[in-house]
Formats: C-alpha cells, structure tokens, sequence
C-alpha cells in the first residue's frame, strides 16, 4: 500500500516490481512521478510520504533495483521542503532540480536543487 517502482517492456511484457516502498526503515512512500536517469544510469526519485518525518523522501536505485538508498528526508518547515511532486530535471555540475507541494516559507512548497550523492551527504 505504499506504491513501489517497476520496470515493465514497451509492449507491456516483462513486468517486474523493482522495489517496493515502505520496506526499509523510514524509506520513501507514495512515490509521486516517474523516475529520472543520470549520466551514470543510476534512476532518482521522490515521494509525497516516507522519511523520517513521512513528508516524503528522494531516493536513488540501479535500473535493476540494486543500490536503492534515501539521499534526502523532506523535513518541511521553513528551510525545506515536503512532499516532493516533481520528476527530478538534470542540471549543469551534477545538480539535479525539482519542486515540493508543501513546506518553505509560508508552507506553500519549494523548488531545490540536490547533488545526487550518498546518504547523509546529499546537498540541497
């Protein structure tokens, strides 16, 4: 019940769940969009739940559905966003941009920026 990420053929064979949301501690729910690929091949994602403060989270996984990991928790409030409502767009110097429905100033939502990087360590 708290969606996933699949991968499924052009002609509608080949279905496979890749992973399901909300089977890791505070892992991203709900995811909102589709996913972004980088340079790498690596795929990016956010969500409108999960996390640690379940305002949802950004998340990284291989196209296979190895390597999954949370790079950042919405913690909404005045310096960050919640609710992540935007497929991720690829930027100059390995930035990557999106936007949140809620959170920032006023609680009526955010544009960041985030370096794909581990957990932990993702700047935004």
């Amino acid at each position: 019940g708290a969606g996933g990420v699949f991968r499924v053929r052009p002609d509608g064979s080949g279905f496979e769940i890749l992973h399901q949301c909300g089977s890791v501690v505070d892992d991203a729910r709900e995811p909102a969009v589709g996913l972004t690929r980088l340079p790498d091949g690596s795929l990016l994602g956010v969500s409108m739940a999960g996390g640690t403060a379940n305002l949802g989270a950004i998340f990284r996984m291989e196209p296979g559905g190895g390597g999954y990991q949370v790079l950042h928790h919405f913690t909404g409030g005045t310096l960050d966003g919640a609710r992540g409502r935007s497929r991720l767009t690829p930027g100059s110097r390995g930035l990557c941009f999106g936007a949140t429905l809620n959170g920032g100033a006023g609680n009526l939502g955010t544009a960041f920026a985030l370096i794909p990087v581990a957990e932990g360590t993702a700047g935004r």
